[in-house]
């Protein structure tokens, strides 16, 4: 039997600023992966015993982007332009080992670095 998996769409904010911080772009990030993994992780949250909430879920894709960001040499909690693309380019490796589809991939990757893009230095 194979096993299909969902992927959302993610979009971002329609009233975009031309600058903004790289915390809010680092917190686009956050829903950006959430929206294309969630349901998969909440059913596995739901398959260990574990409450699939949306707290939950936030947590550990909180988690998934500090990886990122340490793997990269970046933080999480102080991100920078640099490192919020390599931290995005770190989660579209990781997407694409997962078997996401590469059109969601590229698009969310895409969407987010034009957010990036925005991120005053």
């Amino acid at each position: 039997m194979i096993y299909k998996r969902s992927f959302a769409q993610w979009y971002p904010p329609v009233d975009l600023p031309d600058t903004v911080t790289p915390d809010f772009a680092r917190d686009q990030m956050v829903l950006c992966f959430m929206a294309a993994h969630g349901s998969q992780f909440l059913k596995m949250k739901a398959k260990l015993g574990v409450e699939p909430t949306k707290e939950s879920l936030e947590r550990t894709v909180k988690g998934m982007l500090r990886i990122a960001f340490t793997d990269t040499g970046g933080s999480f909690d102080a991100p920078t332009r640099e490192t919020l693309f390599a931290a995005a380019e770190r989660l579209r490796d990781k997407s694409d080992g997962w078997g996401t589809p590469p059109d969601v991939v590229e698009r969310h990757l895409a969407l987010m670095g034009q957010i990036i893009e925005r991120v005053i230095s």
